[in-house]
């Protein structure tokens, strides 16, 4: 069975946030300790957001947790970030 993944590029860019790091300082004001490499990572497949991440991810892109796992996603090394 495939794992689902997160295609976090496609989907910051789909809701508007250009900028890895606009998406990163909306996760820092939510408590996370995320900069734009983090998010980079998870975009290119180095690394996966932690579950604990997914719910404010979801929020910032205006999305439900269950859309973050929709479609093709970069992540596939199974770490957590």
């Amino acid at each position: 069975m495939k794992t689902k993944t997160v295609d976090a590029e496609r989907l910051r860019e789909a809701r508007g946030k250009n900028s890895r790091e606009v998406v990163a300082h909306a996760l820092r004001l939510r408590g996370h300790a995320t900069d734009a490499k983090a998010i980079w990572r998870w975009e290119t497949g180095k690394n996966q957001p932690s579950a604990r991440v997914l719910p404010d991810l979801a929020e910032v892109l205006g999305l439900k947790i269950d859309d973050l796992f929709e479609g093709e996603a970069p992540f596939r090394s199974g770490k957590a970030a």
